[in-house]
């Protein structure tokens, strides 16, 4: 089968990202490179908020942050690193939106035919639901956890893309002082 006939090509793509992202987390000349990082302070700190974002990168970020809290003045630190976990929530939650939401769509279309429209389409467009998925994101994205599923959450609703920023900069500065605080 041809790749740009597949349905959820988005989908395979954004999860083989993860997998490679992951695979080449363990290549000895990379972890040689974050070592290095350092003598970089306000690019590792941009690229420690980078990875601060993703599953597979939040223990490397986090190490970055944290080495370099004992160099770095922490009030030039966290604005630094939020900046760049910023920019990787906004890549995701403008990769789902325009996207994976369409491939999700179809996975909601074939529910509707196992479940039955009239059962899932009442529990999908209650009012209750609508507001729970931002919600849900936004707790996520404040927890000191990776933020894949709550960017996921709010990229999928209909949130504005100025609130999700704000949200984005709010959780991620109460995240990364969090880890700062606790390991210092």
């Amino acid at each position: 089968m041809r790749l740009h006939r597949h349905k959820y090509k988005n989908l395979a793509f954004f999860l083989l990202g993860m997998l490679a992202a992951f695979l080449f987390a363990k290549i000895p000349m990379v972890s040689n490179l974050l070592q290095h990082l350092g003598n970089y302070k306000y690019l590792s700190a941009f690229l420690g908020g980078v990875m601060f974002t993703s599953t597979f990168t939040l223990p490397v970020g986090a190490i970055i942050l944290v080495s370099l809290a004992r160099t770095l003045p922490i009030p030039i630190l966290i604005p630094i690193a939020v900046t760049g976990a910023i920019l990787g929530d906004c890549f995701a939650f403008k990769f789902i939106r325009k996207n994976i939401a369409n491939e999700i769509s179809l996975i909601y279309e074939e529910l509707e035919k196992i479940v039955g429209k009239n059962h899932f389409k009442k529990i999908v467009h209650t009012k209750y639901f609508a507001w729970t998925l931002p919600v849900i994101g936004t707790l996520i994205m404040a927890s000191p956890l990776p933020d894949e599923l709550g960017v996921s959450l709010m990229g999928l609703s209909n949130m504005p893309f100025k609130k999700f920023l704000v949200i984005s900069c709010l959780s991620h500065t109460l995240g990364i002082s969090i880890i700062l605080g606790i390991f210092r």
